[in-house]
């Protein structure tokens, strides 16, 4: 089974276990672009992979608008499950390597990408 899939022209897509989510990243034209070994059974792309979400976006972190505090702000509203992380890796050989900067539990593990359908 492929651990990585073409999501449309020149974009890939990978299963991220620390995410539980899927990252795209491109790999033809586009800005940014990564390198792609064409292999979708143990992909490698490069250079490492940055995702950033909620107040995590900026830099410096700046609290406020985002995830983390959206059932205050609108304690009326919906409950909004989508946290503010940061998700970086180097996807290698068919295996994600999630580094120490990462906020999921598997920051500094070295694990098998999933097989994606």
């Amino acid at each position: 089974m492929p651990r990585a899939k073409s999501a449309s022209p020149g974009r890939l897509q990978i299963d991220c276990p620390g995410c539980n989510e899927v990252h795209v990243v491109n790999i033809a034209g586009g800005h940014p672009a990564w390198s792609f070994n064409g292999n979708f059974e143990r992909p490698t792309l490069s250079p490492s992979l940055l995702v950033r979400t909620g107040h995590y976006c900026n830099t410096p972190p700046v609290p406020g608008n985002c995830a983390c505090d959206f059932q205050q702000r609108f304690p009326d509203e919906e409950p909004w499950d989508w946290p503010c992380s940061i998700c970086h890796s180097f996807i290698r050989d068919g295996r994600i390597e999630f580094l120490a900067d990462c906020t999921h539990v598997l920051a500094g593990q070295t694990v098998d990408l999933p097989e994606i359908e």
